[in-house]
């Protein structure tokens, strides 16, 4: 009887530190194919193969049959941290840092004129200027 390796993980989400630890062993230690990492962890190949390529490092030349050969090692710890340095410039910039000019300039306009201010307070809520 076959051991089920694949392991349940929710749909969509990113791979964590751990995932990412579990690629390196097999990757590199156990020598599995990027399509057998991809059914034991439960994700698409394609994030295999991204994951790999973001974490790979070329070491180790050396010769075999009179060439040079470069060995691909997965690091964990390297991918993690790229992933992290993307993620942050991923995001939409926040809108109130664009805008914080034109707040400060309102701003002082208000603080010019004191009755604009009374003006805005009537018309939204009489009794304000009751307080």
């Amino acid at each position: 009887m076959q051991e089920q390796l694949t392991m349940n993980r929710p749909k969509g989400h990113h791979l964590t530190l751990k995932e990412r630890g579990n690629i390196e062993v097999y990757f590199n230690h156990d020598g599995y194919s990027r399509r057998k990492i991809a059914k034991v962890i439960g994700v698409s190949p394609q994030t295999i193969n991204n994951e790999i390529k973001r974490g790979v490092v070329v070491t180790n030349k050396r010769l075999v049959n009179g060439k040079e050969k470069f060995y691909e090692i997965y690091v964990a710890e390297l991918a993690e941290q790229r992933y992290h340095e993307k993620r942050k410039v991923c995001h939409r910039p926040c809108k109130f840092y664009q805008v914080l000019a034109f707040l400060l300039s309102i701003l002082r306009l208000i603080a010019g004129h004191p009755t604009l201010l009374l003006v805005g307070l009537k018309r939204w809520d009489s009794s304000a200027l009751m307080r």
